[in-house]
């Protein structure tokens, strides 16, 4: 099982805002600044033309960049959730079954300008023959499949996008991200007075949400194919209106896709449970918990514990159970240090040192 240390989805998130601030920045220290250098001296053609080339500028970079974004971030969801499984049969029911259909389109779309470099027809068929034994550790996915999309980037489109990847009505989800509530609240007067739970405000947040990427796809197509546009925003708007918008979304897309790969994370613990025993709840913990001691362990089956070794940790909630992983660290009986220890039906008491904190009401469980 491949284990993740970098947060590759908040430092695509990261990537994504960096490009707004600079947008942001660039729209007040320069576009908002010729506005009052040249308010004289312009003429009124210029000064109309000037602000249409401006405004064509912001809103092409705005959706390119939240184009680009939506597809990496797939690609980097499904990356991380393949990296937690121990093979492609544990992986989500949708990622499994799309897999072969998505491999397919990818390799037919190779000639095409974007799609150029990303992989090879060689490299898609060895992917894809890698998955043909489910249990096989040794697997490896065509990614770049999972993000692409067959028009221009919308609520529709990121909700099928990621349904395809077993996060189902995910624009739902963002919407109910606190984050995100709390940015509408403070944003947007309509919704100031409203409770969070309350219908009206769902449905005004999913209708703001569908008409704001609506419209920007709507005028980047416009922009895009030489549409001649009158009712353009003024870069005011584009910047508390979109700008800041979409810096939130972002922010809520990434905080809905961490849930869910957190879900899966103990989907794979509470399944993977069968290959361990229970030595049962620490008598004692000491350090703010990161020091436990067990007393007169036995156990039906030979089995041995060693230093580095990961242990899974039960914890109970009002109406589930939760599981997570934390290694040991270092292992002692009667205070002495040892590399490992063997678990028999002889009673043995020793104390675990952890690298990360429990409770003297969790359930510990040890490989068999």
């Amino acid at each position: 099982m491949l284990k993740i240390e970098v947060d590759e989805l908040t430092i695509e998130v990261t990537e994504f805002t960096r490009n707004l601030d600079l947008l942001d920045e660039f729209i007040r220290t320069n576009v908002l600044k010729m506005d009052d250098l040249l308010v004289v001296s312009e003429s009124k053609h210029e000064k109309i033309y000037r602000k249409k080339f401006n405004y064509s500028a912001i809103v092409i970079l705005l959706y390119g960049y939240f184009e680009n974004f939506i597809e990496r971030i797939a690609k980097q969801y499904v990356k991380e959730i393949a990296g937690l499984a121990e093979s492609f049969e544990q992986l989500p029911e949708r990622i499994r079954k799309n897999h072969f259909s998505k491999s397919i389109e990818l390799s037919q779309k190779l000639s095409l300008d974007k799609y150029k470099g990303l992989t090879t027809q060689d490299q898609i068929i060895a992917n894809l023959f890698s998955c043909q034994n489910i249990q096989s550790k040794n697997f490896t996915l065509n990614v770049e499949s999972y993000s692409m999309h067959t028009a221009n980037v919308r609520c529709e489109i990121i909700d099928a996008v990621f349904t395809d990847v077993g996060v189902e009505k995910i624009n739902q989800k963002i919407i109910d991200e606190p984050n995100f509530s709390k940015y509408l609240r403070d944003n947007d007067v309509e919704f100031r007075a409203l409770p969070e739970s309350e219908v009206k405000f769902l449905r005004g947040a999913t209708l703001k949400l569908q008409e704001r990427l609506k419209e920007l796809a709507q005028r980047r197509n416009e922009i895009a194919h030489g549409v001649q546009v009158d009712n353009i925003l003024s870069t005011e708007i584009l910047q508390t209106e979109y700008i800041n918008f979409l810096r939130q979304y972002a922010q809520s897309l990434n905080q809905v896709l961490q849930a869910s790969i957190s879900s899966f994370q103990k989907i794979l613990l509470a399944d993977e449970l069968k290959n361990y025993i229970c030595i049962g709840s620490p008598v004692k913990v000491w350090q703010k918990g990161y020091i436990a001691g067990f007393p007169d362990v036995s156990n039906d089956i030979t089995s041995r514990i060693t230093v580095g070794d990961q242990v899974i940790i039960e914890i109970s909630k009002k109406r589930s159970k939760e599981y997570k992983k934390i290694k040991i660290m270092q292992i002692y009986v009667n205070e002495t240090p040892q590399e490992y220890i063997e678990l028999s039906t002889l009673p043995l008491s020793f104390t675990l040192k952890l690298n990360e904190k429990i409770k003297e009401n969790h359930v510990v469980f040890v490989k068999k």
